[in-house]
């Protein structure tokens, strides 16, 4: 039996990423995993390999790239996007070395969610 691809958005906000989720949803197809810390996206991505793993600079139990850093061992090649208002100079320094493939706005919207696809799209297309 085929299993639907799944990407996990971590987040303990709730009705703020109701429409990015939606977005994400509608235009990949794929299910859409929301968990609310580290410790629960771990376990989720050990059992589903998600397609993709979005998660907030800070989780209820972690800062979110510990989560990054935690996940390589689980899946070394996953695609990362983390949200954060950091200015972009000050996010790569600190994301650096970890793959991190996007950062998105800390309260990401619809077009994020399209612009994320896309890029996600294309890496996964080998370009």
């Amino acid at each position: 039996m085929n299993r639907k691809a799944c990407i996990l958005v971590v987040s303990a906000a709730e009705g703020e990423l109701d429409e990015f989720c939606r977005v994400l949803a509608e235009e990949s197809g794929c299910e859409i995993l929301r968990v609310p810390d580290g410790k629960t996206a771990l376990g989720e991505a050990r059992r589903k390999t998600p397609r993709a793993v979005i998660l907030a600079e800070e989780l209820l139990d972690m800062p979110g790239l510990e989560l990054v850093r935690a996940l390589l061992p689980i899946h070394a090649f996953i695609h990362t996007a983390v949200m954060s208002d950091l200015p972009a100079a000050a996010f790569h320094e600190a994301a650096e070395g970890l793959g991190v493939m996007a950062q998105l706005p800390a309260a990401p919207r619809a077009a994020d969610a399209r612009r994320f696809l896309e890029r996600l799209q294309r890496l996964s297309a080998g370009g």
